[in-house]
């Protein structure tokens, strides 16, 4: 099964610019949109209200996914892909054996930092 989706509390992979961080939090707040947000998108201000903070250099770009119903578990970087002037991304999300049987329906924001050279163009979520 694959969906568009999220990542993990903190996690990185090495892409052909540079390191990609990921950092993920929860919303239950339901989201304006869904997916990778625009430049037009309000960033800094939900950068802001999540705390994300960065080195001079970086962007932070954000993906919201779907209505998340696992209670526990995180995103992992799968692969990072250079396609034209971007970069796609392929998360896999892996549950917490402690938590498998909490539930809370939920949206993630998953908080890409990147250097300003690169945009993130597509997120792939693959499921279990």
């Amino acid at each position: 099964m694959t969906l568009i989706i999220v990542a993990s509390p903190s996690a990185s992979a090495d892409c052909s610019c540079g390191k990609l961080e990921l950092i993920e939090k929860s919303t239950y707040e339901k989201p304006e949109k869904i997916g990778l947000l625009g430049i037009q998108d309000s960033h800094a201000e939900i950068i802001e209200a999540y705390g994300i903070t960065h080195s001079p250099g970086k962007q932070v770009s954000i993906f919201v996914t779907e209505e998340h119903g696992y209670g526990g578990g995180s995103y992992e970087i799968i692969s990072t892909k250079h396609v034209n002037d971007g970069i796609s991304v392929k998360l896999k999300f892996f549950a917490d054996m402690f938590s498998i049987g909490t539930a809370a329906t939920n949206h993630r924001l998953l908080f890409f930092i990147i250097d300003k050279r690169c945009n993130i163009d597509e997120v792939y979520i693959s499921g279990n």
